[in-house]
């Protein structure tokens, strides 16, 4: 009972377990699935502010949170909003420094201050000024801050303790600069009872102003605006808001002052502390002490910068929010509009604009410009803001546009699939590896970017995203899904070139589609053009030709691909002004990329204007620190990071571009080898060549792959050695289902997953062929056979019965003949059978009277001797010859024709009855053919009509004569009759038409012909012009006046005929041959002519030898000037005020108030001259008035010395940072000192002299030493007077101020010939060798003299001018080897033992080994070394090598020591491949020594060590046999002594094991008795 229940409830388990399964089965067979792609792209968004009262600070956050709520997800947004950071006034900055230290003294008071009278106290954030007893200086600090960001100075003063006396003021510069060492800009001070704003109106001397020893700040600068603020009322708390062009002042939360402030340049936005005092003799200290100083700049990119230096992700929305309550200026200016709209269309970026109603016209045109790409948000309130920018957004995502079966490649999908369940974990036993599967065809698109790596598999789950090219196409459990195929490919590219000639431009598109680039047009089906002028809303369709003056114009191009996708516009800017700057641009096409790959950037940089680019910048940061200045940009980069690239580029007319600048990061590789294969898989064959080829798109490059063929899609357990062919071909020839394995590394070490490609099926074997049936008894019109076709591996693919398709079964056959059965399988192997039928019969059935024939004819054989005739023409054109039917006779059969029951073939026009007959065997058959037969008139032209030209003569009539018929045959008469008169289409000039009337044909055989009637046009006739003449043209004579016009008088005109409507145009005035006095032919503009009959007739001008002016004298008039001048080695030169004669002007110089002439005068003194002009035949001659004029003194020089370290061992030094050069032992150092003019004339270097420092020495033979004229005068002093007067008159130096007068006032002054600075260049050598830090000051002093060779002493507020010095910081490396023990592992062969001993062996100890005697000759030790190698220097060590002089009877092994080699020298050598080790940086490396422990090998053994470093101080001295090796620290050594146990060790050991037990049993009976009890 109990077995029977059991097998019961075992039945309805199985039965369930079934019908769960079918209705499941039902269940999926009736669901559909689908999937969809929906856009998800990233959202980046920047803020860019220009001037407006919105609090953006929370910008970031309340935009993310409206996103949010919008439904957008945020974590593919990207906000770049404003970042405030806090700076304290000791942070790191490069302050240029105007205080004073100490006290004056001047007066014998001294407050005891020994330090700067600006005191910063970081701690507390606080400033201290303090005054001074006598000296009414002024203390400030400036940060030369250059950028036009926000900056926000906040403090508190306690005016009421601040103790006034002589304190002017104290406060802040802002927005200002010290250039060429003027100061200029802003302050903010607090004053006693007012804080009040100053400018420094024209600048004023930095070094000076500071210096000054008495005057208030209004001495200096102009007030600009107070606000009375109470000294009673004791704490202020201010805050000063610095914009680009404004201030605003808030004290105690109060706004007090709002002013505009515009810089004094573009990169005039310091700021600093300063304080001005008076002077006063007394010992009372002036103080004010600020406290709470926070200074904070807020870092957030304005509307031009996010253009200029873009930053966005790929493929994501770029979204540019602008917040300004004012118009932008940059907006306003239509060049600079034309630059900025196209980077704005290049990027395709959203412009979001909060403004008000002041600007809201000028963004909304800019949205209009950039295609609509924007919006407007009114800015009253920032909530409201922030949501309409949120929703504007959302419509973005809304709006794109996205089909389920096209995507484009690297847009971002989010792809749902329905039934949700469906997309991952779809493996079951049917189907282990997952139910979806895809196949992509890579080539389904030209040039594809690689092989799907699952194609053609079974997954378990849907992919992510479509990452190539080509045609993919979809199944889920083998069933089509919808869609069902997705093709993925790229967005067109857009690309434009200009050519401007002119005002005319000349647009070219070179844009591509690389998906379909080798079809016509490289690919675009489609080009849309539009153009506009810049400051217009509406765009123009189509190219841009022409442009109008002063105008500036954005030309836009977008482009379609044949997939009906469109790409982003490209644009530029063309102007016809000549002042437009150049535009800098360039794309990075990998903008992140391995440090194995070269950056590919795609220079796109134009000039508007249509000039050329001459010349590039290319600037390169890795983070802050700039890496790389050049002409061309650099590609390769070894290191990982984040970088900035940027361009700024000059045009053929020296105009410089702003700069451009875009972001690039370098990463590892980290994305492993890809393969494409083909073919995927293989239907059945005998084998397969599967061909491959490896891409590696992370840059390291393809390394090797292995491969595996097996019968299943599992991971194969063995695999092929490495192959290194990048491309390969596998051969797969063994029967039956096959997969191949494929797996591949990079030279970074990422290696691939399993590539798994197949089924790939293989058979040999031939099919069979059988069949039965009657083939001897006679048969009529039919035969039957059954026919039988089998294979035994892949199955019988076709079966063919004379090459037609057919099937197992019975077939039957209706003709005798040889009949071919032939049967191939899936593999392509074929069997042959041949069968011959001899037995059928047919009758002929073509209703013709044919004989009865053999079935092994095909068809009747009389009906196939003329098969294939076929009627071409039954009718032809009239040729005077007989014609007949035009038929087709392919197998040349016999053929009798018949017309009206006549064999004859008709000649004339006419319709004949026609009959054809064959001859088959001498016996004449009928044929199907008959019918009407017609010959029809012939057309014939006439040609060689003429209608002869004429002069114009009002009316429209001309001759006709000529005419020939053409075509006529041969023997027939034809003839015609042609008018005589015809007209033309018109009375005027001109070629025109002539219209003739019908022309009719006679003669005897005229009825077969038909005549073509003369086109109209064939024939015309000229009217050419009529001339006409004026006779009796004059001029009239008039007395000089220096021109040459005169009066026309008279004209009649010849020639022309009467009632015609022309009228004559007669010159008012003409030009005589010259002014001059005399009789000249005159010269006057050409006569013209109009009406209405105008243009019949030809004008010929008058002859010009006609027409005569008699001219004649008059009387001149001179007056000069000359003015004082200051002494320059050139002569004076007077210049004419007034003369009305082109005679040369003499001039007469003279002492003053004397007879006594003299030449030219150009030095010092007062003289007069007297000019005087000869007649040149219009005027008399003539003396001028006389000018008395002074040559004075020249203007002093200033010559200011600077030095710098240019070179170092001819290599250059490019000191950015302005430190101080880093100098090494015997190195050649090249100093250039510069020396400028600072001063109002211009000079010379009449002697410059150097103090060399100690350690450094002069090279008296050094070329360029020798080409700069130094020479050593006294130990360590080196003098030149190459740049003096008396060394060559070309030394002389301009002064700044009067270069730029001259240029400006006087075009004879060549700018280029004016040199107002001048370098000249010294070579030391470093001798130091000593191991120690510090700075070599190299002093300099010159003397200066004027224009005229006269010594000038430096005043002394100027001094420091003639006077520089130079800091070289000596740096060396100095490495120290140190070796030392640290472990020793004793093993004993005969015990099967082994020890460890950890030792810290000291530097100069000996670590001893003992060892019991009857372990001897059976112990082997190692003896692990630690070598320290320590940098004491003060720069870089660079590791080359070490080496390890090997202690007599030790053993190496290699296997032992990574990095170690043993040398020819037989000691070990370690490669340290270059290691890079930091001052005060130990870098240790370990070896490992083997020794065999025998009677005669127990000893002390040394193991010494050398290292090799070849910038190490030591080293080179050693190579200059300076110093011993083992005298330096560069040598290292560690001493072992190993010796025999005696016997007080032994007993030690004994008693130790003792202890040892003794504590263990305690232990034992310990525990038996507390624990286990």
């Amino acid at each position: 009972m109990k077995r029977k229940l059991i097998f019961i409830f075992t039945t309805i388990l199985v039965i369930l377990t079934l019908a769960v399964t079918i209705l499941s089965t039902v269940s999926f067979s009736s669901q559909e699935i689908s999937f969809t792609l929906i856009p998800d792209p990233y959202i980046d968004i920047v803020l860019a502010k220009s001037k407006t009262s919105t609090n953006l600070n929370n910008f970031k956050q309340d935009m993310l949170n409206s996103l949010s709520s919008q439904g957008i997800n945020t974590s593919k947004v990207e906000i770049s909003a404003i970042e405030t950071f806090n700076i304290t006034v000791t942070d790191n900055f490069n302050w240029q420094k105007y205080t004073h230290v100490g006290a004056d003294g001047s007066n014998g008071l001294f407050h005891g201050i020994t330090g700067d009278h600006i005191t910063i106290n970081n701690a507390n954030k606080s400033i201290l000024f303090q005054g001074y007893e006598v000296k009414g200086y002024k203390d400030f600090l400036l940060y030369a801050d250059q950028t036009d960001k926000t900056k926000t100075i906040q403090f508190t003063v306690n005016t009421s303790t601040a103790y006034w006396h002589t304190l002017d003021a104290a406060g802040f510069l802002v927005n200002s600069e010290i250039k060429n060492g003027i100061l200029a800009g802003y302050a903010v001070m607090i004053r006693n009872g007012y804080i009040s704003v100053y400018k420094f109106n024209n600048g004023v001397n930095a070094s000076s102003f500071s210096n000054s020893s008495s005057g208030s700040m209004t001495n200096y600068a102009s007030i600009l605006t107070n606000y009375p603020i109470s000294n009673g009322l004791g704490v202020h708390n201010f805050k000063l808001v610095i914009e680009k062009d404004s201030i605003v002042v808030y004290d105690n939360n109060s706004q007090v002052i709002s002013l505009a402030i515009p810089p004094v340049s573009n990169t005039a936005h310091g700021f600093g502390p300063i304080a001005s005092y008076n002077s006063h003799n007394c010992n009372e200290l002036s103080q004010i002490t600020f406290t709470n100083v926070n200074m904070s700049v807020e870092n957030v990119q304005s509307f031009t910068e996010v253009l200029r230096q873009p930053d966005w992700r790929e493929g994501a929305i770029k979204v540019l929010v602008s917040v300004e309550d004012y118009q932008n200026e940059e907006l306003s200016n239509s060049s600079t509009l034309g630059e900025l709209l196209t980077r704005l269309l290049n990027e395709n970026i959203y412009f979001a604009s909060w403004g008000n109603s002041s600007n809201q016209a000028q963004f909304q045109a800019l949205i209009n410009s950039n295609n609509g790409n924007g919006t407007f948000i009114n800015n009253n309130n920032y909530s409201n803001s922030i949501n309409q920018t949120a929703i504007y957004i959302k419509s973005i995502l809304d709006n794109i546009e996205q089909k389920d079966d096209y995507v484009i490649l690297n847009d971002l999908l989010n792809i749902q699939i329905n039934p949700p369940e469906y997309a991952t974990n779809t493996a079951d036993s049917n189907y282990p590896y997952g139910k979806w599967r895809i196949v992509h065809d890579f080539n389904y698109y030209e040039n594809h970017v690689g092989q799907f790596a699952n194609t053609g598999k079974y997954m378990e789950d849907f992919i992510k995203e479509f990452d190539k090219t080509g045609k993919f196409t979809i199944t889920y459990a083998d069933n089509s899904i919808a869609p069902s195929e997705v093709y993925v490919h790229r967005r067109p590219t857009a690309l434009l070139k200009s050519t401007k000639t002119g005002n005319s431009i000349s647009l070219i598109s070179n844009s591509y589609d690389l998906d379909k680039y080798s079809t016509g047009n490289q690919g675009i089906a489609q080009e849309e053009w539009k153009y506009k002028k810049t400051t217009d809303d509406v765009w123009v369709n189509g190219k841009l030709t022409t442009l109008t003056n002063d105008t500036d114009y954005v030309v836009q191009l977008r482009v379609q691909d044949y997939q009906g996708v469109w790409s982003y516009p490209t644009s530029i800017y063309a102007t016809s002004r000549l002042e437009a700057k150049p535009i800098a641009n360039f794309g990075i096409k990998n903008s992140e990329m391995s440090r194995y790959e070269q950056l590919e950037v795609i220079d796109t940089s134009y000039d508007p204007y249509g000039g050329t680019i001459t010349s590039r910048t290319w600037e390169v940061y890795q983070g802050d620190k700039k890496i790389y200045t050049g002409n061309n940009p650099p590609t390769s980069y070894d290191t990982v990071g984040d970088y900035s690239m940027s361009l700024t580029v000059t045009n053929n007319r020296g105009l410089t571009s702003e700069t451009y600048t875009r972001k690039f990061t370098i990463i590892e590789d980290n994305i492993p080898p890809e393969v494409v294969a083909e073919p995927l898989e293989s239907d059945w064959t005998e084998q397969v060549d599967v061909r491959i080829e490896f891409n590696d798109y992370g840059g390291s490059k393809f390394k090797s792959y292995q491969y595996a063929i097996t019968d299943s899609q599992a991971l194969p357990t063995s695999w092929s050695n490495a192959i290194t062919n990048q491309t390969d071909r596998i051969t797969i020839s063994t029967e039956g289902i096959q997969y191949l394995h494929i797996k591949a590394v990079d030279n970074a070490g990422n290696v691939s997953d399993d590539r798994v490609l197949g089924p790939y099926r293989i058979d040999r074997t031939n099919p069979n062929i059988t069949y039965t049936g009657d083939l001897e008894n006679i048969k009529m019109n039919t035969l039957e056979l059954n026919l039988q076709a089998t294979d035994t591996w892949s199955g019988v693919q076709s079966f063919t019965l004379n090459e037609e398709t057919i099937q197992n079964g019975i077939h039957t056959f209706t003709q005798n003949g040889t009949y071919s059965l032939v049967a191939t399988d899936r593999v392509g192997h074929k069997s042959v059978l041949n069968i011959t039928i001899s037995n059928i019969y047919y009758e002929c059935k073509a209703g013709l009277e044919h004989p009865i024939y053999s079935s092994s004819f095909e068809k009747c054989p009389i009906c196939a001797s003329y098969e294939g005739l076929t009627i071409q023409e039954e009718s032809h054109i009239y040729n005077s010859e007989g014609q007949g039917v035009k038929y087709d006779n392919p197998k040349k059969a016999p053929i009798v024709e018949y017309y009206n029951n006549n064999i004859q073939k008709p000649e004339i026009v006419g319709t004949y009855a026609y009959e054809l007959k064959v001859i088959y065997q001498q016996v004449e058959y009928k044929t199907p053919f008959k019918g009407n037969y017609q010959i029809t008139p012939k057309e014939i032209t006439i040609t060689d009509i003429v209608a002869q030209n004429k002069i114009y003569n009002a009316n429209t009539q001309v001759v006709l004569n000529g005419g020939r018929l053409q075509d006529v045959c041969k023997g027939d008469e034809v003839r015609f009759e042609l008018p005589y008169l015809e007209n033309t289409e018109s009375k005027n000039i001109g070629n025109w038409n002539v219209a003739i009337d019908t022309i009719t044909l006679e003669g005897e055989h005229a009825q077969n012909y038909t005549l073509k009637q003369p086109e109209y046009g064939t024939v015309t006739a000229e009217i050419t012009k009529r001339f006409l003449t004026v006779t009796n043209l004059q001029g009239k004579n008039r007395i000089y006046n220096g021109n040459n016009i005169v009066d026309i008088t008279g004209g009649e005109i010849v020639g022309m005929i009467e009632k015609d409507n022309v009228i004559f145009h007669i010159p008012e005035q003409g030009k005589a041959e010259s002014p001059n006095v005399g009789t000249w032919t005159v010269k006057i503009e050409d006569i013209t002519i109009e009406g209405e009959d105008a243009l019949n007739y030809r004008l010929v001008q008058p002859n010009k030898e006609d027409i005569k002016v008699v001219i004649s004298k008059e009387k001149g008039k001179l007056v000069i000037g000359c003015e004082n001048k200051k002494y320059d080695r050139e002569p004076v030169e007077p210049y004419v005020i007034e003369n009305n004669s082109t005679s040369e002007v003499e001039y007469h110089f003279y002492k003053a108030n004397t007879q006594e002439e003299i030449k030219e005068p150009f030095d010092l003194g007062i003289y007069d001259v007297i000019a005087y002009m000869p007649t040149d035949g219009n005027f008399t001659e003539a003396t001028s008035n006389k000018i008395t004029f002074e040559i004075t003194k020249p203007d002093a020089p200033l010559l200011k010395i600077t030095s710098k370290v240019v070179e170092i061992n001819e290599k250059t030094v490019n000191n950015v940072l302005k430190r101080n050069a880093e100098v090494h032992y015997q190195d050649t150092i090249k100093i250039e000192f510069s020396i400028e003019n600072m001063g109002e004339g211009s000079g010379y270097a009449q002697k410059i002299t150097n103090w060399i420092p100690e350690g450094l020495s002069f090279l008296p033979e050094n070329e360029i030493n020798v080409q700069n004229g130094w020479q050593e005068t006294e130990k360590g002093i080196v003098e030149t007077t190459k740049l003096s007067l008396e060394s060559d008159i070309n030394n002389e130096l301009f002064s700044t101020l009067m270069q730029k007068t001259n240029y400006l006032e006087n075009e004879k002054i060549k700018k280029e010939e004016q040199r107002n600075n001048e370098k000249i260049a010294l070579v030391l050598k470093v001798e130091n060798s000593k191991k120690q830090s510090f700075t070599f000051l190299n002093k300099t002093q010159l003397i200066q003299q004027d224009k005229r060779g006269d010594l000038v002493e430096y005043l002394a507020e100027n001094e420091e001018y003639g006077k520089t010095q130079i800091g070289m910081d000596f740096k060396y490396v100095d490495l120290q080897a140190e070796v030392r023990i640290t472990d020793i592992i004793e093993k004993n062969a005969q015990e099967q033992k082994q020890f460890k001993y950890d030792i810290y062996q000291k530097p100069g100890e000996m670590v001893k080994l003992e060892l019991a005697p009857k372990k001897i000759d059976n112990t082997y030790l190692t003896i692990c070394y630690q070598i320290n190698i320590t940098n004491l220097g003060n720069e870089i060590g660079i590791l080359e090598n070490i080496i390890d002089v090997l202690p007599e009877g030790t053993n190496f092994q290699i296997a032992q020591n990574e990095g170690w080699i043993l040398n020819r020298e037989g000691n070990a050598q370690y490669d340290a491949q270059k290691l890079e080790i930091l001052p005060r940086e130990t870098k240790r490396i370990e070896i490992t020594l083997n020794w065999e422990a025998t009677e005669e090998n127990l000893a002390q053994k040394t193991n010494k060590i050398a290292i090799q470093a070849s910038n190490d101080l030591d080293e080179i001295l050693l190579q200059e046999e300076k110093i011993q090796l083992e005298k330096t620290n560069n040598y290292a050594s560690s001493s072992m002594l190993v010796s025999v146990i005696t016997g007080r060790t032994i007993v030690l050991w004994t008693i130790l094991t003792i202890c040892v037990l003794g504590i263990l049993v305690t232990g034992i009976l310990i525990i038996k008795k507390y624990v286990i009890k």
